[in-house]
C-alpha cells in the first residue's frame, strides 16, 4: 500500500469564506488530482471547512485536534463563569470538558 502526502502552503492576506472560495479553485487547477475521496487536513475554522465542503464535495474534512481543543479552552477562558457553572452543576458537563 502507497501512502502519499501532498503539503500545500498558502499565505493569505485574509481568511474568510471568499478566500478561500478563490483559492480552492486555483489550487485545483495547478494540482489535477483526483479529488473524489480525498482527505484534507485542515485548522479548524468555519470559512474553510464551509468553503472546502462547497469546493471539494466528496473530500473527507478533517481538522486538526489541537487546534480545536486550544479553540475550546479560548472559548471558555471568554466564557468562564458560564461554563464553570455548567461543569459545577452537570456531572456530564464535567466529564466532558476533562475529556476523560
Amino acid at each position: 500500500m502507497y501512502l502519499h502526502f501532498l503539503e500545500v502552503f498558502v499565505f493569505l492576506g485574509s481568511e474568510t469564506e471568499e478566500t478561500y472560495y478563490a483559492l480552492f479553485p486555483v489550487i485545483r487547477n495547478i494540482l489535477p488530482l483526483n479529488y473524489d475521496g480525498i482527505r484534507f487536513f485542515i485548522d479548524f475554522m468555519h470559512a474553510i471547512m464551509n468553503a472546502n465542503q462547497q469546493i471539494f464535495p466528496n473530500s473527507k474534512l478533517l481538522c486538526y485536534w489541537f487546534h480545536y481543543t486550544q479553540s475550546v479552552v479560548r472559548y471558555c477562558h471568554r466564557e468562564v463563569k458560564g461554563v464553570l457553572k455548567l461543569a459545577k452543576r452537570h456531572d456530564v458537563a464535567a466529564r466532558i470538558f476533562r475529556m476523560k
